[in-house]
């Protein structure tokens, strides 16, 4: 269904000789682009001769720090911003050259924009919200536009919320809903201005699926964002420093060509396939007997790849050691044999080792902890020493005052526990994610364990209670006649 609406427009935007209206190869292309503001602080330039060209099809993340310009780009595509000076062509129209109404006419028929806080209308219910871009622009027949709406709907999964209002709704439904209204006249451009900034990590995740389908589709995306995760998964990524293009990273795709320097000559390689690895980085696989042929390196081989049926240690170090044997007898020279089994045997013994580290630093931490807690507890019975005579004077019992007391430093314990496992979730997810480029080349994959994080509550419950214990004696063992002197 997606593929039916979204054909519409690939087709009739370009001429036959696969160039547009203004000369551009690319649906889009900024040209030289400058802007700049005015203000009483003096010039300030958001954009210095920016050139960008975007093929249809294309998944591309705009990203940079706050200030870089980023934002101000992807308003120039739009239309919401002018350059103060270069072009800017999108299809067959030079959007720089278009007045305020007629820029809103064509944006309102060939882009599709997603903000970062939905922009809802709250009076209006979904279905509505998704209806009034047709309603502005005339698209489509009156009576099909519920329709449509509908279907759009269906496939953000929120046909069931058609009649509520956006409040009624969570915020990752309220970008879904934001989507499908950016799709309602089904431009073939879609502009995101930080589509997941305020959305958890895995409604951010859903939503994105939702953009790689529509590519798929057909459909050209830009998408500031600050996820670095993000970025990995689109098929360019741009970065934006100080209102210039800085950097460029593109996903390679099937069917794209490869510029590679071989033997100190250039050679052009075309990707047939992509293949995803783990614990060695990318590579790639080409065809060895042309690769051969142009390293001149016919008929030799400076490695071998064997796979087992078996993987354990014992299968795979037997096979090594019986192909090491044949290959010394035939005469070849083996500088090395590397085999999976052993180089996850060398990953396990790493990350022992870190753990080990990080283990003896939490042992050191909670020792250090412990004895601040008792000076702490030791300072808030001297502190408190009136209140204890006070309640000793109303009865209370020695056990009484030494529960008071190490109830305290067991709260304050737990409340230390508590703000150390909210700094412990980001700190080691970027730990993990750190860890696994430097030791896999590959994002580890993040798991909370909820057992260690209750193991380690009741080892901070006990040494909060043994913290307090001596605190806690000495003030079970203050009179009320102490208490008088010491006033």
């Amino acid at each position: 269904m997606f593929r039916r609406w979204f054909q519409r427009h690939r087709a009739k935007s370009e001429t036959n000789n696969g160039h547009y209206r203004h000369g551009n190869q690319t649906l889009i292309d900024l040209r030289r682009v400058v802007k700049t503001y005015e203000s009483a602080a003096g010039t300030f330039t958001a954009l210095t001769e920016v050139d960008l060209q975007v093929d249809p099809g294309e998944f591309v993340a705009v990203v940079g720090k706050s200030g870089s310009g980023k934002s101000t780009l992807i308003n120039m595509i739009a239309g919401i911003d002018r350059p103060t000076a270069g072009e800017v062509l999108v299809g067959d129209t030079a959007v720089h050259t278009l007045n305020e109404g007629q820029i809103a006419k064509w944006r309102g028929r060939h882009l599709g924009v997603v903000f970062q806080f939905f922009q809802l209308l709250p009076t209006l219910t979904v279905v509505e919200n998704i209806m009034l871009p047709m309603d502005f622009c005339h698209m489509y027949p009156s009576d099909e536009r519920e329709e449509r709406a509908m279907h759009l709907l269906e496939q953000v999964e929120m046909a069931d919320h058609a009649h509520k209002l956006p409040t009624a709704i969570s915020g990752g439904q309220q970008q879904r809903v934001a989507i499908a209204r950016a799709l309602a006249n089904d431009p073939p451009v879609l502009l995101a201005d930080e589509p997941t900034g305020n959305l958890d990590s895995q409604t951010a995740d859903s939503v994105f699926q939702l953009f790689e389908n529509l590519v798929e589709h057909g459909k050209t995306i830009l998408m500031v964002t600050h996820d670095q995760d993000l970025t990995k998964r689109v098929t360019r990524a741009i970065t934006v420093a100080d209102g210039q293009i800085v950097d460029e990273q593109r996903r390679d795709a099937v069917g794209d060509e490869l510029l590679l320097e071989l033997d100190k000559r250039e050679t052009k390689w075309q990707v047939v396939g992509l293949v995803r690895t783990t614990m060695s980085g990318p590579r790639m696989y080409v065809n060895y007997p042309y690769f051969a042929r142009v390293i001149h390196n016919v008929g030799q081989a400076s490695s071998v790849q064997i796979v087992t049926e078996r993987h354990d240690f014992a299968a795979t170090a037997e096979v090594a050691k019986a192909l090491e044997t044949h290959f010394e007898q035939i005469g070849l020279k083996v500088s090395a044999i590397e085999t999976i089994a052993g180089e996850r045997e060398r990953i396990e013994t790493v990350f022992n080792i870190i753990v080990g580290f990080l283990s003896i630093m939490a042992i050191l931490l909670a020792v250090v902890g412990g004895l601040g807690l008792m000076g702490t507890m030791s300072i808030n019975v001297l502190e408190r020493i009136r209140e204890i005579g006070v309640i000793r004077a109303i009865g209370a019992s020695d056990g009484a005052v030494q529960q008071i007391v190490i109830v305290e430093g067991v709260l304050i314990g737990c409340l230390s526990w508590l703000v150390g496992v909210l700094i412990a979730l980001p700190v080691s997810m970027l730990l993990s994610n750190v860890v696994g480029e430097l030791i896999l080349q590959d994002a580890l994959t993040y798991t909370f364990s909820v057992s260690g994080a209750l193991l380690w509550l009741g080892i901070v419950v006990l040494l909060a209670t043994l913290a307090s214990f001596l605190p806690a004696r000495s003030a079970s063992r203050l009179t009320v006649r102490e208490v008088l002197a010491y006033e």
